[in-house]
């Protein structure tokens, strides 16, 4: 298989700390078309196979393209199905993959806000756009501490590494690691505590990316 990657993308670490958990970091190829393909610059290489010139952008076993981290996830999730990672039916799988959109929904607004406020010209920034990303981050955080202080999401144990919560662990450490943003810790103990424990899980530690740097 073959992952077209860039490191600073928190899309791309989803499917890279997938692919460790499932055992099938070994059988990826890594290729880098270009510095700054995570802010959607494109590059011919990734265009030829993906028209959006958009990453991750994965080749899998038979050839075909798979595209956006979340397809690309299940996909992976499929070929190890004994991991866990994705439950193959039922109200388990759709527990799952809910909260992976959940979490994929709040790491959207993050990058959206960025975009915002760390790429686009002072001048031309919308002030209300980045308030109304700022309250979706904010309100999802809030469930998702509500929901591990009502048990809905298991801390420890088998139950507690699936695609919902490596993306739970991929979108705070973009806050977390990339932009050094502590504040959504604020309020939120149980959460803190969650991404705490769950970054220092192998596949987190090893798929760390630089800081952000603004090009303004």
């Amino acid at each position: 298989m073959k992952l077209y990657y860039a490191s600073p993308s928190p899309y791309v670490r989803k499917v890279m700390v997938t692919a460790i958990e499932a055992g099938l970091d070994g059988e990826i190829e890594r290729v880098t078309p270009a510095e700054r393909m995570w802010v959607g610059d494109g590059d011919q290489v990734v265009v030829e196979s993906n028209p959006l010139g958009k990453i991750p952008t994965l080749i899998a076993r038979d050839g075909s393209v798979l595209i956006d981290s979340s397809l690309i996830c299940e996909y992976l999730s499929s070929l190890s199905p004994d991991t866990g990672l994705l439950p193959a039916a039922g109200p388990e799988r759709w527990r799952v993959l809910q909260l992976q959109a959940l979490a994929q929904g709040a790491l959207d607004a993050a990058v959206h806000r960025f975009v915002e406020t760390g790429l686009r010209p002072a001048g031309l920034r919308w002030g209300d756009w980045i308030t109304r990303q700022s309250v979706k981050v904010s309100r999802t955080f809030d469930q998702l501490e509500a929901m591990i202080s009502a048990d809905q999401i298991a801390t420890s144990g088998a139950n507690a590494i699936h695609l919902g919560t490596i993306t739970m662990g991929c979108t705070l450490g973009y806050l977390d690691q990339r932009e050094n943003d502590q504040s959504w810790r604020a309020g939120r103990p149980g959460l803190s505590r969650w991404y705490d424990d769950f970054s220092q899980r192998t596949s987190m530690q090893a798929t760390i990316p630089p800081p952000l740097e603004s090009p303004n």
